[in-house]
This record gives structure tokens, sequence and C-alpha cells, in this order.
């Protein structure tokens, strides 16, 4: 009979035990029963050092990882990356949570030629839920244009330590370590079951100047490290408007750059730029999205 592999799921946490102790039944709770669970303490204040102690005496599957010092959630993932004992691995953020069938499903779903899995996901929000459908298979083009695969894979140790997340990075530590493990070609593949809850019903920062700030920050360290083209480039720097959201707005864009041409003309503009972003976005697919 053959055995099943050992999956390590690794939470990184930091003074957010109610939404930890969720997370942590969740991966607890899945069909698939040989797992490790691997808690990464950031430092917390709240209790949730007891929390983990206690449940590890009454489950061995369950493992801590004590930090002294913050030092953030992507020291904490590369913590817990080389702590894992397991031959696949996945992370899960402490305010979300795993449906139970989600190990089970990707172990099931997982081929030799896999470089990683994603998933669809079931975004939570105060007014409700919704499914979000992703993108069949991923290459380190598509993530140029945008992150289609999410904040999680699901893979073998052996790949995932070999890139681990950046701790110089603001943000996008994910997109980051996604690009680094497609560098040398594959692809990840969607496996369309929506076995992740991301959880944005609670209080979240707003989207801010400094999010913007932050995001070009990454973007100039992604860049230097990737080498990449002036296309790539560009590609890349435009993850950062989205939180510039302001700035996006066709009054700010007509006011800032076409201040001084005849009305007449600005009347025009919108459908002008629609027809240039067509043909834009047709150049980039044929080029950058060849089957």
């Amino acid at each position: 009979m053959e055995v099943a592999p050992l999956v390590s799921i690794y939470i990184p946490t930091y003074n957010r035990l109610s939404l930890l102790e969720r997370a942590v039944n969740s991966a607890l709770k899945q069909d698939y029963k040989n797992i490790e669970v691997i808690v990464v303490d950031d430092g917390s204040k709240d209790g949730t050092l007891d929390y983990i102690h206690q449940l590890s005496r009454e489950d061995n599957r369950v493992r801590l990882v004590e930090k002294k010092a913050k030092r953030g959630a992507p020291a904490s993932r590369n913590q817990a990356i080389r702590y894992a004992k397991g031959h696949f691995i996945t992370g899960l953020d402490d305010d979300d949570y795993f449906l139970e069938n989600r190990i089970s499903t990707f172990v099931s779903e997982w081929q030799e030629n896999d470089v990683a899995l994603f998933s669809d996901v079931i975004l939570k929000l105060k007014k409700g839920e919704r499914k979000v459908v992703r993108k069949d298979n991923v290459s380190y083009q598509d993530l140029l244009l945008y992150n289609y695969v999410g904040n999680q894979i699901f893979t073998t140790k052996e790949i995932l330590q070999k890139s681990l997340f950046d701790e110089q990075l603001p943000m996008w530590q994910d997109l980051d370590c996604w690009l680094s493990i497609l560098r040398h070609g594959g692809s990840m593949r969607c496996v369309h079951e929506a076995s992740y809850v991301f959880d944005n019903s609670h209080e979240h920062e707003r989207i801010s100047d400094k999010l913007f700030s932050e995001a070009l920050v990454a973007w100039e360290i992604i860049s230097k490290k990737n080498y990449f083209s002036n296309e790539e480039n560009l590609l890349l720097k435009s993850h950062c408007y989205k939180y510039k959201a302001d700035k996006l707005s066709l009054n700010y864009f007509l006011e800032t750059y076409f201040s001084n041409v005849p009305e007449s003309f600005k009347r025009k503009l919108p459908s002008l730029m629609l027809s240039h972003t067509r043909s834009w976005v047709g150049r980039a697919k044929r080029k950058y999205f060849k089957k």
C-alpha cells in the first residue's frame, strides 16, 4: 500500500488569535490526514503562544516556531519552509481558511511534471461571498501582466526552498517568489476547485498613497533582480497603479495631461483612448500569450 506523502501547511501569525484559531482548525479538519501544521508566531502578545502550546500537546501534527522579535510575514514563511518536513508544502494566511478537501484535491491532482498548483478561491466580503475563477495555466509572462495565481501555491518543499520569499520587499513577496520559481520555464496550473476562503470581511487598511510608494519600491527591487526588458518592466510596473485609483480616473488624466486642448477634442478622447487600449492589449496578447 502506497504511503500518503506528508504535506506541510505553514501559517505565519501576529496578534490575531481569534482569526488564527479558525485558520488552524480548518487545516486540522482536512480530510487528508497526513499533514503537519507549522504556526510561526512573530512575537504576538495576545495569547497566541499559549493557544499553540496547548494545541500541540493535544495534536502532534501542530508545530510551533516562536520568534522573539517581529520580523514580518516573509521571514516567518521562510523559517517555516526551512523547518518543514513534508514532501509537499503550502501556505495559509491567519485570517483566511481552507475548505476540508483542499489538501486531498491537490495531492490527487499533482502530476510528475507539475511545478506548482493553485486554486479558485471564495472571496468573503462584508456583503457576502463570491467565487473567483482563475486562469487555467500561468506562465512567467502572465505574472508580469497580473498575479493570476494569488497568494498561495501547492508545491514541493524542494521547489519552494530554492526561491523563498524576499524579506526586503515591502509587498509583492508572493509575486516575486512565483516569478523566481517560473524564471527557468514551466507554468503553474489551476485546480478549479474553490477550496481557499480569502476573508476580506474584517477590517483592513484602506488603499493609500503609502501602498503606492511601497509598490514602486517593490517594483524596483524585483526589476533589478530579473533583468527585465523595457516591455516587461512596463507590464510589471502597471501593477503599482491599482493602489492609486484616484490617479487612474479619466477626469484626472484629462485635467493633468490635456488641460490646454480644445473642449471639442477632449470630448473625443474617451473613445480614442478605448480604441488605443484595445490595440495595445491585442499587441500584448500576441507577444506574451502565444500558444
